[in-house]
């Protein structure tokens, strides 16, 4: 998967330390499925989730980019591309246009969108610390429940991941 953000330009600048926190969140949120669904619409709100599979859906992708919320990464993306008004109403063809977005070359899109969101929250892109960048990345991008619990767990695997990559790739 960090071979993979490396091929992306939008994550050139990024340590491998981020990206190792970039691979732990993916991990956590997706299995690092690009076509992942999840959080299923258990309030029955049809016109906020998307059938996909047979199911409605609330969040999609790598990084379960959320469009019930109208405040949430999912939306965001939606209303910057006019799928979705800027009251958080799905415009004819949207959640059409937002699952092709989720799934175009793989998730292409979502590893852009990802990698230019997170300069601009800011988060440390260059540094050292895979534990720093997992923890808050979980905590200032993806904020899950609990997110300061599972931004330490997600931290500690960032580390993991490094440290194997290191090795694989015979990095000191």
């Amino acid at each position: 998967f960090i071979d993979r953000l490396q091929l992306v330009k939008q994550f050139q600048g990024y340590s491998l330390a981020a990206l190792a926190g970039v691979a732990a969140n993916a991990s956590a949120e997706s299995a690092f499925r690009f076509d992942a669904a999840g959080d299923p619409d258990t309030k029955n709100e049809r016109d906020r989730s998307i059938n996909y599979r047979g199911k409605q859906w609330c969040s999609f992708g790598y990084f379960q980019l959320n469009v019930c919320p109208t405040n949430a990464e999912g939306s965001r993306v939606a209303k910057s591309k006019g799928w979705m008004s800027s009251d958080g109403l799905w415009k004819t063809g949207g959640k059409g246009e937002f699952l092709k977005w989720i799934e175009d070359l793989r998730g292409i899109n979502q590893l852009t969108h990802v990698a230019e969101r997170l300069r601009q929250i800011p988060l440390p892109v260059e540094t050292e610390s895979a534990y720093e960048f997992g923890n808050l990345m979980t905590i200032k991008f993806e904020n899950p429940i609990d997110a300061t619990s599972k931004g330490k767990q997600r931290g500690a695997t960032a580390e993991k991941i490094l440290e194997a990559y290191k090795k694989a790739k015979g990095i000191q």
